[in-house]
């Protein structure tokens, strides 16, 4: 149902009446000599020709192009403040544009004419719109608007006010709504002018007579602040323009009907969806992942149950089985593991003697992970220097491709380069050696005197720690941090590990040369810092790990850092109980991501044993997968679409802080990516059409942060001032209503998250309640919840609303249109609830 007030009817029909009037005259109105559309660049498209330029008084507060209805726009937000009082604010702020034509001088009549929107709630003294220097200058005010004329040697003030009615507020814009700014200068008389978006141009107060003859020169205008910079206008400036005449009434409408038919055929302007990664997807975005860890009887009926699409993380190698599971129409993932041919060690922990290529710790015995230690046989960790390794995994690989397995996973995957990080490893001959010739090539001998080593000849970085006090392996984890080679021998195992990798991929391009094999690794996220986490980013197809974590913040940060770095992540869950297990699924299919169906997980191990491994059911869990098996159209054709990037150093961002910024925007309803770059380990650009689908960027990371690779990319980016930065620390709420950028409110209970996706065939909503009871098993439900589209315009009209929840029939929704908003109540929501958006000219 649409909602029109009934007090701005009669202005309704006057700017309809206007608009058909000026259509009219439209074809006599003249070229301007100045016409700054500001569409991406400062280029003047009047008769005139050439450029602006911008002088930016204070970096931080550099101006932005923006979009806006009716086109292109200047963003001078992040000035510092609106106007200054003479003589007081003295400092520079904010930007100005400066566009010079020696063509402006000596006009006897011109008009100027310019949209802008204060930013709300800003109020301050002198600002200025635009200025000629020794010529004219135009000032904002709450209820119109100043022009001084420099007549006879000084600035005469001229003021256009609207009086203090009801009627007139209802008919001129305010300060903080888009304003349409005309004066007109000529026949000895100045006359001013203010329309808006929804509003006729109408004359204020008349024309006021000009005594003296205009000022001959003035032949540079200045936007958005004065030379000097301390006048700063806070708001966007639209399009300006001057025109060598003075303007009549027609024309000015006949121009401001044009602008506003333009804004009528504008298709909505939704954020766009974020390019698609370099890397293909393994996995449809619809796909239902599920896992057995061992080829267990009941495992294929029970996946069949919850419509499984893929079959991962499998240890065995029966080939009855695989083509069991592909003959049921699924994929199927085999299983190494980083302990690979633990099998084939020595009994015992020493490592002398010893030839399936273990680690070796520095007091030479096997490494075994600590919460494996009840694991039969006795689990030691493999080193991916040894030959003898390498040999065991890479002909396991082989095998599993000769029983026809679809993709590959590993398991434990970090080898050398986790475990170096924990002072465990590694100590063996192979890595002493390799560990000798890193150093010779990256150190030059000066900075080896430096560190310690007066000579590689014979160097033996065991022998080496022994002679410098560190007698055994329990005095080597204590001061680990502190030795001055500890930083080298990490970097040289985490090298060690990647190559690994590489080498990996080419043995099996070698062993199935008519397909690439997608492999996985066990890892966790988020990214940051990625000199934890990024050892094989890379090198693989895909993350699939399990989530220890299960805050919100945690699992959305983990979904969100797989698209960044242009993978899935397919996220195994170690659920509290029914409602966490669903809440974490719903959070990872409404960010492209997916969860393992809850059916076999493993929940940990300590020195006693495993805990016992987690069995969802049909019952738990199936309403879900039947939601996605069903609509797979929800999911494949949807991308993530945002305006604010999240902009993040994996190198050296932190993941309290990455998760804190990741929660604010969500809670805030706010649509974002992460934007993220590392260069220790595994290379991830920044690319630049990252960067560009986006109007803000939130600085986790400082841009001088980055590599010099990545900042040339993100300075091309800001060269053509878009995006705008913004500290993470910002008013980010404040921020994004002003721009516009809040397009999502949610009206209900806390903790309940909107993620908007969209698809060619509209917007898809995903609804996602966080809030279960203590213990994660009970879902709390809420009735009539209200999802509100803010700035109807850029969502455009809408036809039919569908809502899909698991385990209840679709229905269609009416939604509620008001003048601000467009609101859509749900009659109920548990865990999960999708709004598919169709437009007006779509519903069928």
């Amino acid at each position: 149902m649409t909602r029109v007030r009934i007090g701005l009817l009669p202005f309704v029909i006057l700017l309809a009446l206007s608009l058909v009037t000026a259509a009219a005259q439209a074809a006599d109105v003249p070229r301007p000599l100045v016409d700054l559309p500001f569409a991406g660049n400062l280029r003047n498209t009047g008769s005139l020709g050439g450029e602006a330029t911008i002088t930016t008084h204070v970096p931080a507060e550099a101006a932005a192009f923006e979009d806006w209805r009716l086109g292109g726009c200047l963003d001078l937000t992040a000035a510092s403040r609106h106007g200054g009082t003479p003589g007081v604010d003295t400092s520079p702020a904010g930007s100005s544009v400066v566009f010079k034509s020696d063509k402006l001088a000596g006009l006897d009549a011109f008009s100027i004419l310019i949209w802008s929107r204060q930013a709300p709630a800003v109020e301050g003294p002198s600002p200025r719109l635009a200025w000629a220097g020794g010529g004219w200058d135009l000032v904002p005010a709450p209820r119109g608007f100043s022009v001084s004329l420099a007549l006879s040697g000084s600035m005469t003030p001229f003021s256009f006010v609207a009086p203090r009615t009801f009627r007139d507020r209802l008919a001129f814009p305010a300060a903080d709504e888009w304003r349409f700014t005309v004066v007109t200068v000529g026949s000895g008389t100045v006359r001013g002018y203010l329309g808006g978006l929804d509003r006729p141009v109408t004359p204020l107060l008349g024309e006021q007579p000009v005594a003296g003859p205009l000022p001959p020169a003035w032949g540079t205008v200045t936007i958005g602040n004065i030379a000097g910079g301390i006048r700063p206008f806070k708001g966007w400036i639209g399009r300006f323009r001057i025109y060598g005449k003075a303007l009549p009434a027609a024309d000015i409408a006949a121009i401001h009907a044009g602008d506003i038919a333009a804004a009528a055929a504008t298709v909505a302007r939704l954020p766009p969806p974020r390019p698609e990664p370099a890397r293909p997807l393994v996995l449809k975005r619809s796909a239902i992942p599920f896992s057995t860890r061992w080829e267990r009887p009941d495992a294929l009926p029970t996946m069949q149950s919850f419509h499984a699409t893929d079959l991962l993380w499998v240890y065995g190698m029966k080939s009855e089985f695989v083509q069991a599971v592909r003959a049921a129409g699924l994929r199927y993932q085999g299983t190494l593991n980083g302990l690979q041919g633990t099998e084939k060690a020595t009994p015992g922990p020493s490592n002398a003697g010893d030839t399936s290529g273990r680690h070796e710790t520095f007091d030479g015995e096997k490494n075994m992970p600590s919460w494996m230690v009840t694991f039969k046989p006795p689990h030691y960790t493999g080193c991916c220097n040894q030959p003898a390794f390498r040999d065991l995994f890479f002909t396991a690989a082989k095998k599993q491709v000769e029983i026809g397995v679809d993709m590959l996973h590993v398991d434990d995957s970090a080898i050398n380069a986790s475990w170096v990080r924990h002072a465990a490893v590694c100590f063996c001959d192979v890595c002493r050696a390799g560990f000798r010739d890193y150093l010779r090539r990256v150190h030059t001998p000066a900075e080896l005197a430096a560190l310690g080593v007066d000579s590689l000849d014979g160097f033996d970085y065991r022998e080496h720690l022994k002679a410098h006090g560190i007698p055994d392996a329990a005095t080597y984890r204590r001061k680990f941090s502190s030795l001055p080679l500890t930083p080298d021998f990490i970097a040289f195992q985490i090298e060690s590990t990647r190559k690994f990798y590489r080498d990996f991929r080419d043995v099996l391009d070698e062993a199935s040369p008519s397909k690439r094999i997608a492999i996985s690794v066990n890892e966790g996220l988020p990214i940051a810092a990625a000199d934890e986490r990024l050892y094989h980013a890379d090198t693989v197809d895909f993350y699939h790990g399990e989530v220890y974590d299960r805050t919100f913040a945690a699992s959305l940060t983990g979904n969100k850092s797989a698209e960044a770095l242009g993978m899935q992540f397919v996220s195994t869950p170690l659920p509290l109980g029914t409602a966490d297990g669903l809440r974490t699924l719903a959070l990872a299919y409404a960010t492209g991501q997916l969860q393992l169906v809850p059916w076999d997980i493993y929940m940990g191990s300590d020195a006693i044993g495993s805990l016992p491994r987690y069995f969802g059911t049909r019952e738990d869990y199936g309403a879900a997968y039947d939601l996605i098996h069903e609509h797979p159209e929800l999911f494949d054709a949807a991308s993530s679409m945002a305006e604010v990037g999240v902009l993040v150093n994996a190198d050296v961002a932190t993941k309290a802080r990455l998760e804190e910024v990741c929660e604010r925007l969500a809670t805030l309803q706010v649509p974002f990516h992460l934007i993220a770059a590392a260069t220790k380990q595994a290379r991830i650009p920044l690319r630049e059409a990252d960067l560009q689908a986006v109007r803000t960027l939130v600085l986790v990371s400082p841009p001088e942060s980055f590599a010099a690779e990545d900042r040339a990319v993100l300075d091309r980016v800001l060269a053509a001032r878009r995006p705008r930065l913004v500290q993470a620390d910002a008013d980010l709420g404040g921020l994004f209503a002003a721009r516009q950028l809040h397009i999502l409110g949610w009206e209900g209970p806390e903790r309940v998250f909107l993620f908007p996706r969209t698809s060619a065939t509209g917007p898809i909503i995903h609804v996602v309640n966080w809030n279960a009871s203590p213990d994660g098993g009970q879902t709390d439900v809420y009735r009539n919840t209200t999802v509100t589209l803010r700035h109807p315009d850029r969502w455009g009209p809408l036809g039919r609303v569908t809502y899909h929840q698991p385990g209840e029939p679709a229905i269609d929704l009416e939604p509620e249109v008001h003048a601000d908003a467009i609101r859509i109540t749900l009659p109920r929501l548990a865990t999960w609830g999708i709004l598919k958006l169709s437009p007006a000219a779509a519903a069928r």
